[in-house]
């Protein structure tokens, strides 16, 4: 996974036990590996013979390390480029499926 997040902040970040607020000076870039599964599942009929409806669900479960740069001043000052890695990111997305097929 790579990716680019955010860009400027106009109102800086404070994080937790520094007094200082940090302003970005370049968007955030994020980076890392992961893994995840995919599910899906449909029932249907036949209500007429040129006619097919449909119903299910789909699921998706995705996790990983990332890795963060972000780059900052702090105060008018310019901050070196910080590597913020974080121990997981994970996603978990459902949803419902309707299906309407015909044949002509």
């Amino acid at each position: 996974m790579s990716g680019t997040i955010g860009g400027s902040s106009p109102s800086g970040f404070n994080f937790t036990g520094v007094a200082n607020t940090y302003y970005e000076r370049a968007p955030t870039t994020v980076s890392g590996r992961g893994y995840g599964v995919m599910a899906e599942g449909m029932v249907g009929y036949h209500p007429t013979e040129n006619l097919t409806l449909r119903i299910g669900g789909r699921a998706w479960y995705l996790e990983g390390q990332l890795d963060s740069q972000f780059t900052a001043n702090a105060g008018g000052a310019n901050q070196a480029t910080a590597t913020l890695p974080s121990t997981f990111a994970r996603l978990f997305r459902y949803g419902l499926l309707l299906e309407a097929t015909g044949r002509f």
